[in-house]
């Protein structure tokens, strides 16, 4: 580390071992050696450990069972130049019902809750999957007539905002409801408790529905495949989308094996290449790869 020299440096990941004992529940203890050995390295680089807020493990394994385990081992290191510049910096540990590990968000500057602030626009990549989102930022531009580009940029910002909270606005009040659950849940880790886990997996149906019912690029797709009505017929019978995969793999003959997952990857693929690189493939390319 030295090398760096009075470089701020922060290094947020999976670091796979434990600073003390503590950070560690369930089955048997962790070797003092190891914990003795992580700790001295940590010390020797002069690195610092970043205070994590809310529950303290972020992994875990068999919960529930007589064989549970949680450690912490995910977490954030700085060296003291990079805590001089953010004195007040917290690391929150998030919950996540889709992993074995909690993700971690650092935040350098908490924000007080009395504390006003400033709305900024930001362009939201999910957007762009929205079927309709195009028409609309079609007509929305061509309604501001002949004034000058960067009014027409504001009133675009505006517009896009209103349209968030009327479309996606609900969005991030269910995850913050599912986010609190996972919260409460975990914080007190039981068999019943473990069960009631299995509510946050219906956004994987809900999700097989949107591409079902919803998203008209995917419905045209899998309309022009030889697949089309045992896609959709698993969709509304499973209970999420693995289940949707795997009932789908029993029931097409072996020769479909393979145009299904051409399918889905390519319809992937796409929506991928539309979010983060804002390119459109046309849809007979995906349906040609079959």
């Amino acid at each position: 580390m030295s090398r760096f020299g009075s470089v701020p440096l922060v290094a947020p990941r999976d670091f796979n071992d434990i600073l003390s004992a503590s950070e560690k529940k369930g089955r048997t203890d962790r070797a003092a050696l190891l914990i003795n050995g992580f700790r001295s390295t940590v010390s020797d680089a002069g690195l610092l450990d970043v205070h994590v807020e809310s529950y303290p493990c972020t992994w875990f394994k068999s919960l529930g069972t007589e064989r549970a385990v949680e450690e912490r081992l995910d977490r954030a290191l700085v060296n003291e130049q990079w805590f001089k510049l953010y004195p007040n910096a917290i690391l929150e540990n998030l919950p996540a019902p889709a992993s074995d590990h909690y993700p971690i968000l650092l935040t350098r500057e908490p924000v007080s809750n009395n504390r006003r602030v400033i709305s900024i626009f930001k362009f939201e990549n999910a957007w762009l999957v929205d079927s309709d989102f195009h028409d609309y930022v079609h007509n929305r531009w061509h309604s501001y007539g002949h004034r000058a580009v960067i009014d027409k940029l504001d009133l675009c910002a505006k517009d896009f905002s209103d349209w968030n909270k009327n479309r996606c606005l609900h969005w991030r009040r269910d995850i913050d409801i599912c986010r609190r659950k996972l919260d409460r849940i975990r914080t007190n880790v039981n068999p019943a408790n473990v069960q009631k886990l299995a509510y946050f997996e219906q956004p994987s149906k809900s999700y097989c529905s949107v591409v079902q019912s919803q998203c008209k690029n995917s419905i045209n797709i899998w309309n022009q495949t030889s697949v089309a009505q045992a896609v959709l017929q698993a969709s509304e019978e499973q209970p999420d989308a693995a289940a949707v995969i795997f009932a789908l793999l029993q029931q097409v003959d072996k020769d479909k094996d393979g145009i299904f997952a051409v399918i889905i990857w390519s319809i992937w693929n796409q929506r991928n290449d539309k979010v983060w690189r804002n390119k459109d493939t046309p849809q007979q390319t995906v349906i040609s790869r079959q």
